[in-house]
């Protein structure tokens, strides 16, 4: 399968604009299949899945998560071996 190239852009999640923020990161995690690691039992979103795959999975939301939050405000997710909220 071939990978994407399209950019996507976002305000990262600053101290006023968590609403705004939230809504467009949900999509774009539905978007790359990341969506079951922040909310497993969310409807439309398999939840038979490997351990790897839901690792993999994870891993990748976080990792987006952490790229679009301001740098001023603190990076608990950096600390996180997986979705702590799963």
């Amino acid at each position: 399968m071939e990978r994407s190239t399209e950019t996507v852009r976002i305000v990262k999640l600053g101290l006023n604009n968590y609403g705004t923020w939230s809504k467009r990161v949900k999509f774009i995690l539905r978007s790359k299949n990341l969506w079951a690691a922040v909310s497993p039992d969310a409807e439309g979103v398999k939840t038979r899945s490997s351990s790897s795959d839901t690792s993999d999975k994870s891993n990748g939301a976080l990792g987006l998560i952490g790229l679009l939050v301001e740098d001023h405000l603190p990076r608990e997710v950096d600390g996180f071996k997986q979705v702590p909220w799963s």
